[in-house]
């Protein structure tokens, strides 16, 4: 059996010790089983770790982009959490899967670094005389940055979630507390004191309440509530099996929103949603995967922990040269087609 192979290249302050345990036990079975690890360790800290993974779990036509995304996110997440350092990661990830007879197919996760048009920058006021801005201010740029960088439609969601936030404990003019109130719009009666103890009964202002001034599309406001609620209180079920879709859905006006109420701190002209430079809610500028086919020349059986690692790295540094060029999706491909046969 040959294993699928994650290759994940990235830094981070930690090593190995010789009592390190060499087992786990896994009580619930997961969607992709992994075998073992491999750690090769270079300098400045630098490490190539690659997952096995058992190949009746993961394939290429299973696996969808999404969740090798996520698969490599929790991965380097679990090891920056068990030793409590940073960990940043070099690369985009690529995966091997073994075809048979000798054969593999290695799917690289989209470049090491962006590529997209060029955008005109439209001012250099933020830039100028953001450090003096608000700590709130500084601090919901930051997040907002954060969701920018952000490959998965969840992990930019809850920058921009958190983002918002801030924003609406700085801008909104809601009180921060008030009494409760009756549901009944023809009621409204307010519970000033607690019938008992006559002491003082007032309650935070809802989220809803703050933004309301901020996020002015009802809408909007209403589907952005309703998905953070999902994610923040632990009910994705609630998003009825369309998590991916209904996120990046939000994501587009929400990050709209939130950049032009920052921005107007700075002076800066509001955007528009057609005028938004990335990809929103979720269409990649190009194909974000480049897939390679190669034969070992001289065996049917290899196990793929032998394959010649500079064979994939010089792959990786082929694919980038190909995207940094300009060339369309399908000129990339016949040209790491010319390279594999080159290089095997």
């Amino acid at each position: 059996m040959t294993p699928v192979e994650f290759r994940i290249k990235f830094t981070g302050a930690f090593g190995f010790t010789p009592d390190l345990p060499r087992a786990a036990i896994v009580t619930t079975r997961p969607k992709w089983r992994v075998l073992d690890f491999a750690f090769q360790r270079g300098a400045d800290n630098a490490y190539d770790m690659v997952v096995r993974i058992h190949p009746a779990d993961l394939t290429p036509k299973s696996a969808s982009l999404y969740e090798l995304r996520a698969f490599r996110d929790n991965c380097l997440a679990m090891l920056a959490m068990t030793a409590a350092v940073p960990v940043v990661p070099l690369n985009q990830a690529a995966v091997t899967f073994p075809l048979g007879d000798g054969k593999f197919q290695v799917m690289s996760l989209g470049p090491g670094q962006m590529i997209a048009p060029m955008v005109p920058i439209p001012s250099l006021a933020a830039l100028a005389v953001g450090s003096t801005a608000p700590d709130a201010v500084q601090a919901a740029a930051y997040f907002l940055w954060q969701a920018l960088n952000a490959d998965l439609p969840l992990y930019r969601f809850i920058n921009l979630a958190v983002c918002a936030q801030i924003i609406a404990n700085a801008d909104s003019s809601a009180p921060k507390s008030a009494h409760p109130r009756c549901g009944n719009s023809a009621c409204s009666f307010e519970l000033e004191v607690c019938p008992e103890c006559k002491k003082k009964w007032m309650i935070p202002t809802p989220l809803r309440d703050h933004l309301r001034g901020i996020i002015t599309d009802e809408k909007t406001l209403t589907e952005f509530i309703a998905v953070r609620n999902a994610v923040f209180h632990g009910s994705l079920a609630a998003l009825l099996g369309n998590q991916p879709v209904r996120l990046r859905e939000i994501n587009k006006p929400l990050l709209l929103v939130l950049r032009n109420v920052i921005g107007s701190k700075f002076g800066l002209q509001p955007m528009h949603a057609d005028e938004l430079p990335l990809p929103f809610p979720g269409v990649e500028i190009f194909d974000p995967t480049i897939s390679i086919f190669y034969e070992m020349p001289g065996s049917k059986q290899h196990d793929i922990g032998t394959l010649p690692g500079e064979l994939e790295m010089r792959l990786e540094e082929v694919a980038r040269e190909l995207q940094l060029s300009g060339l369309s999706v399908e000129q990339v491909r016949q040209e790491m087609h010319k390279a594999v046969d080159r290089l095997t």
